[in-house]
């Protein structure tokens, strides 16, 4: 998949797990969403994308784009 189809997919999964629109969510992770609603994107990213999200991983992400990077990194695009 293209870069500009895996970041529609997350925005859907944005838009239908967390009920937010991406537009509104700039700069950190953290700002917008708490510690469980984080957890359940990380689980439906997971599962949508059919990859696994390690410790290490998460760590790293802090906004979409981190999140998408690695996205595309684990799922080889």
């Amino acid at each position: 998949m293209s870069k500009e189809q895996n970041r529609e997919r997350l925005r859907v999964l944005v838009r239908t797990e967390l009920k937010r629109n991406v537009d509104e969510i700039d700069g950190q992770l953290a700002a917008h969403f708490d510690s469980v609603d984080l957890m359940a994107l990380v689980m439906a990213v997971e599962e949508e994308f059919e990859i696994t999200l390690e410790p290490e991983d998460e760590e790293f992400i802090e906004t979409l784009d981190d999140l998408l990077l690695v996205i595309e990194e684990k799922a080889g695009a």
